[in-house]
């Protein structure tokens, strides 16, 4: 056998081996990108410019800023250094800098700015990679989140829940868009079910996959969520990628700015394409069975006339936490309030969020679709219940209304939402001619306590100062946060004297009261502004506020720690302890 011989003979092992070579290289490269996306926070490898061009990000870097691997890689859609806080941005630069001129790793903390428009606190670990000539090619690293270690725990909890609410596991349809319909945001559970990434659908309009018959009605719709109609729920078509077209039924909610102008929208949607279907069937159909069968991708629910269960599949039972035996012959009573249940049962058909009691003691939000069941001479024999579990989509939109709403800090109002309520309570007043009183509270030296021990501490007297302000005030009154170191409390139907009364004693609780920080009880004291309306005499609240602060001012320049009153004819003063 010749040299050509033996090598033809090999040839078939030597490609055996190359073939499992490959095998070999492309799992070790399926596990570590496996490991990179399971990883808590961002690997990377990027240039050593000011903007941190990325080569390669993991998809931790969504969890992580807000933003999909491809809006960074090659800063796409922005530059990782614009992600940085502006305040942190050179002091990151340089400290990289130093580390590299002398081949050391580096570590480091700073802030960033999410997509979101939420600041977080990262450390960063990452090293120089130099060639053979020492030339330096690029950085890698690994980002990861302590935000928590910065804040108190109420805010990272907030954090969280809007994060995993919003984008994590969220298997329905999360976008925001514009009013013209130009789209802002979307999460991939959205891209998943359009058949597009979210490069391709940002600062595009939707409107092109709403069937064009549907246009005027899914513009009319958008229009109706304002400021007086901030939420809406409407179902419309959606032409999916293969051309099929599919309902989903969409909840809007208006994003407002501090005017009550409709700046944006954010709408969760699911699809509801098989749950028509099944109403339509359930409509044209008498056959129980078969009405059971075609629906049982959702939970299905029979009660008899007595309000007791006579069928259950297996996801509802599984909904609820039970085995299908456990349920039958129960009352529907055992699972859900009378009262709501009455309520929605007085329509003949209709689609209605109920919310049930789990097994386990828990709550389940669900949509429930019923058809009454009627028996051989017309009368009523039941009712079948076709349930889809909104358990997330009810906690989202909680979690919406409470960051709609409140300040994150305190807990107290948020200075748009106390407008909206202040407005109408004023007008209230002025409608049935009863007094009111608005107090404008500032906490004296408020600089010198975050520059002697800290934001921390600041923000710990902030919170205790809202906590007694809650504990003085009436449950009609409204306390907010009107912004840094400034809160504001509208008394609803409280004349002059009282409201003086209210601003004394919380004044003097303040000063007697040190408040407890990390860096010890800090004497703390205020200065507040009080003003009045009676007889609904022709003020608005921007005056009422206006006079409020110039009280405030008046307290501030006499000395601090004291109320002062704006009145037209006298002043009255109280100087704390």
């Amino acid at each position: 056998m010749n040299d050509q011989e033996r090598t033809l003979r090999q040839l078939p092992e030597h490609l055996v081996v190359h073939q499992h070579a490959e095998q070999a290289l492309h799992e070790h490269r399926r596990m570590l990108v496996t490991l990179l996306s399971n990883l808590p926070g961002m690997a990377y490898r990027c240039h050593n410019d000011p903007d941190w061009t990325m080569e390669f990000v993991s998809e931790g870097c969504r969890e992580l800023t807000g933003y999909p691997p491809d809006d960074l890689i090659a800063s796409h859609r922005i530059a990782y250094g614009k992600i940085i806080h502006p305040a942190d941005r050179k002091p990151v630069w340089q400290q990289v800098q130093d580390a590299l001129s002398q081949h050391e790793p580096f570590q480091l903390s700073y802030r960033i700015i999410t997509n979101e428009g939420e600041e977080r606190w990262v450390s960063e670990q990452g090293r120089g990679v130099f060639d053979d000539q020492g030339q330096l090619t690029a950085l890698e690293g690994f980002i990861s989140d302590i935000t928590e270690r910065r804040q108190t725990d109420e805010l990272l909890r907030l954090s969280e829940a809007r994060y995993r609410a919003i984008v994590e596991d969220q298997t329905d349809l999360v976008c925001r868009f514009l009013p013209n319909g130009t789209l802002t945001f979307v999460n991939e559970a959205y891209c998943r079910y359009f058949g597009h990434p979210s490069e391709e659908v940002l600062s595009t309009s939707f409107i092109p996959m709403v069937p064009k018959e549907d246009w005027d009605y899914v513009m009319a719709q958008m229009a109706a969520c304002n400021a007086d109609h901030p939420v809406n729920t409407y179902q419309h078509r959606v032409i999916r990628p293969d051309g099929a077209v599919c309902w989903v039924q969409w909840t809007d909610r208006a994003i407002l700015d501090e005017d009550n102008a409709l700046i944006e929208l954010q709408s969760v949607g699911r699809d509801i394409t098989e749950q028509r279907q099944a109403e339509q069937t359930l409509r044209d159909s008498e056959a129980r069975y078969r009405r059971i069968i075609e629906t049982a991708q959702e939970g299905v629910w029979q009660i008899d006339a007595d309000h007791c269960t006579t069928f259950v599949n297996a996801r509802m039972a599984e909904m609820l936490g039970y085995a299908v035996e456990e349920m039958q012959g129960k009352s529907i009573f055992a699972f859900v309030d009378e009262a709501q249940w009455n309520t929605a049962m007085s329509h003949e058909v209709g689609q209605h969020d109920l919310k049930f009691r789990r097994k386990d003691g828990g709550e389940l939000w669900a949509m429930i679709s019923t058809n009454s069941i009627r028996d051989g001479q017309g009368g009523f024999a039941g009712v079948l219940a076709m349930v889809a579990d909104i358990t997330d989509r009810k906690r989202m939109e909680e979690t919406l209304r409470r960051l709609a709403t409140q300040d994150s800090l305190t807990g107290l109002f948020n200075r748009r939402y106390f407008f909206a309520v202040a407005k109408r309570e004023f007008q209230r007043s002025q409608r049935y001619g009863h007094s009111l009183a608005l107090l404008l509270l500032d906490i004296d030296y408020f600089k010198r306590i975050n520059d002697a021990y800290g934001h921390r501490a600041g923000d710990q007297v902030l919170r205790t100062i809202a906590e007694i302000m809650r504990g003085g005030l009436r449950q009609v009154d409204i306390p907010c946060r009107y912004g840094g170191e400034e809160f504001v409390m509208l008394l609803p139907e409280t004349p002059l004297d009282t409201a003086i009364a209210v601003a004394q004693r919380l004044g003097a609780t303040l000063a007697e009261t040190p408040i407890p920080t990390e860096k010890g009880p800090l004497p703390v004291t205020v200065s507040i502004g009080v003003a009045g309306m009676t007889n609904g005499e022709g003020l608005t609240l921007d005056l009422l506020l206006e006079r409020a602060d110039q009280a405030m001012y008046t307290a501030k320049q006499a000395g601090r720690n004291r109320v002062q009153v704006w009145r037209s004819d006298a002043q009255l003063s109280f100087a704390g302890t």
